[in-house]
């Protein structure tokens, strides 16, 4: 009896097994170039991200460099008077027993050129003789 349902089962699926083997290729064939191309995907977002990362590593080492000669130039002699330059210029401050005087610069007043004034006819006289005659009036 199982003869009989194996050999009718192959004769009703002899026409259709070609169809069903093509079909089920077919089937794992698309699974695996989805899973292919969602993988490609993935590795395009992780290099992207790579990308992204090595730029900022670039920037943070541009920084840290900047820092480093700062470190630098702060461990010289010139830091302690570089500070005190900033603390009297910008804070206005001062070592003990010093005076701070905060002048305020006005801008140069713009000369006006006026006509000069005619002589007339009656100049005064010298400031020599001037102080003659009030001397010679004293005595």
């Amino acid at each position: 009896m199982t003869d009989r349902i194996y050999t009718s089962i192959s004769e009703w699926l002899g026409p259709i097994r070609g169809r069903i083997m093509i079909g089920f290729v077919l089937i794992v064939g698309m699974y695996f170039v989805l899973s292919f191309g969602e993988q490609a995907w993935r590795a395009q977002e992780l290099e992207s991200d790579v990308t992204e990362r090595k730029a900022e590593i670039t920037e943070l080492q541009q920084k840290r460099d900047s820092l480093e000669q700062q470190i630098q130039a702060y461990h010289s002699d010139q830091y302690e008077t570089y500070v005190a330059q900033i603390a009297r210029r910008d804070l206005n401050l001062a070592y003990p027993g010093e005076t701070v005087m905060l002048v305020r610069w006005n801008e140069a007043p713009t000369p006006v050129v006026e006509n000069e004034p005619e002589p007339e006819a009656d100049d005064p006289p010298p400031n020599w003789q001037r102080w003659m005659d009030i001397l010679a009036r004293r005595s």
